[in-house]
């Protein structure tokens, strides 16, 4: 699965390692760096074939194309979104998850109705994500991050000096 960032702060809130396009002021062509870690306004990145390098999140956010991506598996067998029209076994899988999250009380039906999406805005809200009541992708890989095995990828603490 693949979720597109908007910001920065996106990537942030969803702690998980991403890919960036990036273009320097001296480069005619954009490459493509993976984004490793982040702390105290530091990312580090790493282009193919190097070691991470850290850098201001002032100084990535100029270099930035704005495209982005993170890249990851849905090892908990939900689909990238879960909404009305999903199977009655789908929604009382993410049901399971949101009693789980203690956001959801009572017994998972199978249907995607008031309890269901105020149980997901509780969830989203907490986590920093938009809070619209949809099982949307962020809305999956927080679940991911929190019960796959082995668990989905974090991102690790930023060392070093930036750039």
């Amino acid at each position: 699965s693949a979720i597109r960032l908007h910001s920065l702060d996106d990537l942030i809130r969803l702690d998980t390692p991403a890919i960036l396009e990036i273009r320097r002021n001296n480069e005619e062509e954009p490459r493509i760096v993976a984004i490793t870690a982040v702390g105290n306004g530091t990312f580090s990145i790493m282009p193919v074939g190097t070691k991470a390098q850290p850098i201001a999140s002032n100084s990535l956010a100029a270099i930035w194309t704005g495209k982005g991506w993170i890249i990851w598996e849905n090892r908990l067998g939900l689909p990238d979104r879960v909404d009305r029209s999903s199977s009655i076994a789908d929604i009382r899988k993410l049901q399971r998850f949101l009693i789980r999250e203690k956001k959801l009380q009572g017994k998972a039906d199978g249907a995607i109705g008031k309890a269901t999406v105020k149980a997901l805005q509780l969830l989203q809200r907490e986590a920093g994500l938009p809070a619209d009541g949809t099982a949307d992708e962020r809305t999956m890989l927080l679940l991911n991050s929190r019960y796959a095995t082995p668990p989905a990828p974090r991102l690790h603490p930023a060392n070093g000096k930036s750039s």
